[in-house]
């Protein structure tokens, strides 16, 4: 039930380290299982837990370059790199070999690609070459894709979170950061990975540069246009959400029990954010 103040009163049956069963909430328990918050691995009250953070990578990459002089007066030339970094953290807590999907701890599934293609043709005029046209087409693209471990799993939805995980946006998937003040180690996936394409930049680059010698004077004139194309789609607080525990709610003036107030849902912090739309930007550089 509630107090006047809208707070909720509790049986007040517990004493002062022991909270009720039935002034639990059945989400903060449900928190507690085993797949979400592994239990301790090793003796004592604190530092009780042990994992191994793996990290997995491969950063192939291919680089292509093509020199062409086809006359005395032309010279044509073109370089293309790319690379693909692939990243995976599995977890694993204790001796365990599965990895722990949900106590993932910053853990994400990351891809980034970076490519470079520069393509150019270099003209002489004149005989005794005193004049000099260089073209050059380029084009440079970045870009991140990042996955939670958890993600495509309505997890938050099967904790009793509600709306924890709406279908029509999947980068909800997944589940809750969350954390307890008092030395308790954060769970959830980490709040900043978008679970989409992340990090783009499109670079176009056209650039001539006219040069021209005359005795002992040299005159250069040219432009370069760079139209860019740029995107961060990585969420301020987590899309899957953020829950804390303080201790503000079991307190009198002073801290209380952080870990009491998650058990009777007394939460410091509930945030969440979502991109409804993708901030796609488009400039130009002359």
């Amino acid at each position: 039930r509630a107090d006047g103040n809208n707070r909720r009163v509790h049986s007040g049956s517990g004493t002062a380290d022991t909270v009720p069963k039935a002034d639990m909430s059945s989400i903060a328990t449900a928190f507690w299982s085993p797949s979400v918050w592994p239990l301790p691995n090793l003796s004592g009250a604190t530092n009780n837990g042990t994992y191994v953070q793996l990290n997995n990578a491969s950063m192939p990459q291919e680089d292509v370059r093509v020199d062409w002089a086809f006359s005395q007066t032309d010279r044509f030339f073109t370089r293309f790199g790319y690379s693909n970094r692939t990243l995976t953290q599995p977890l694993k807590v204790g001796a365990g070999a599965t990895p722990a999907v949900f106590m993932s701890n910053g853990n994400i599934n990351a891809s980034n690609q970076t490519t470079n293609d520069v393509v150019g043709w270099d003209h002489t005029f004149g005989a005794t070459g005193t004049m000099i046209n260089q073209l050059r087409l380029g084009y440079s693209r970045f870009a991140t894709t990042a996955f939670t471990t958890a993600f495509g799993i309505a997890e938050n939805n099967a904790l009793g979170v509600p709306n924890g995980n709406i279908g029509v946006y999947p980068e909800t998937s997944g589940i809750a950061q969350v954390s307890i003040s008092g030395g308790f180690m954060k769970t959830g996936d980490p709040g900043w990975t978008p679970d989409t394409l992340g990090r783009l930049s499109n670079i176009y680059q056209f650039n001539d540069a006219f040069t021209f010698v005359h005795g002992r004077s040299t005159w250069k004139f040219g432009f370069v246009l760079e139209p860019i194309q740029a995107r961060v789609f990585n969420a301020q607080n987590d899309p899957r959400g953020q829950l804390s525990a303080s201790g503000t709610y079991t307190g009198t003036g002073t801290p209380g029990s952080a870990l009491a107030d998650w058990l009777v849902g007394g939460l410091s912090g509930v945030n969440r954010d979502h991109f409804f739309d993708k901030p796609n930007t488009r400039t130009k550089d002359i």
